[in-house]
């Protein structure tokens, strides 16, 4: 026979002793049948950055979380408004990155923390992520590295016009070689050609 779990208010089948697995669980592990969250005082994100549950500060979230950086930086120079470190525009903690110098996430000491806006915020990282790129993936070439696309861009190629000639030579001999030359044509006039070309052939055929 089915029996419902006998905690108040829970319309679970009841599983041992009387209850639901959630609320048997919750009694074994705590010794109470409420929900018991227990919070550390920080923590690592999945991004690197360090986390802090911080209720009644003023950056926290819902959850009574903020950035360790973020906070840190508010408690040093306050609610703003501050001047961007890239570009010098005024920003405010409604949008107000804070940049780690050193690229280190978790090095969260006030030398290392720089106000920046969105915009030079994300720029910054589209050179970190280039950098990284160019180290991992880069061609070296007279003693540089580049990326595929710089260096077809340096001889007026597409990078897949350069790949495709990396396949039966050396860099040195891809870059030196002189871009084939591109023949422009009046499409529409081609077009009218070969369809009189058509009309033409098939007479033909009629007699």
């Amino acid at each position: 026979m089915t029996t419902i779990c006998s905690c108040d208010g829970c319309g679970k089948i009841s599983r041992c002793a009387g209850l639901c697995s959630m609320h048997y669980n919750r009694q074994h592990r705590h010794g109470s049948l409420e929900r018991v969250r227990i919070r550390k005082s920080s923590y690592i994100h999945s991004q690197g950055y360090i986390v802090e549950h911080k209720p009644g500060h003023p950056l926290a979230n819902g959850s009574a979380e903020v950035y360790q950086h973020r906070r840190i930086y508010y408690d040093i120079h306050g609610a703003g408004p501050f001047n961007c470190q890239g570009c010098g525009v005024e920003v405010t903690w409604s949008n107000l990155h804070i940049d780690h110098l050193d690229d280190c996430r978790s090095n969260n000491d006030m030398p290392n923390l720089a106000a920046k806006c969105p915009r030079c915020n994300v720029k910054r990282g589209f050179a970190k992520a280039k950098a990284t790129k160019i180290a991992n993936n880069g061609l070296a070439y007279q003693g540089h590295k580049y990326l595929i696309g710089d260096l077809a861009a340096m001889i007026g190629m597409t990078g897949v016009g350069l790949a495709h000639r990396l396949k039966t030579m050396t860099l040195e001999e891809a870059m030196a070689k002189p871009r084939h030359r591109i023949l422009k044509r009046n499409h529409t006039k081609c077009s009218k050609l070969r369809q009189a070309e058509a009309a033409e052939r098939r007479a033909r055929e009629k007699v």
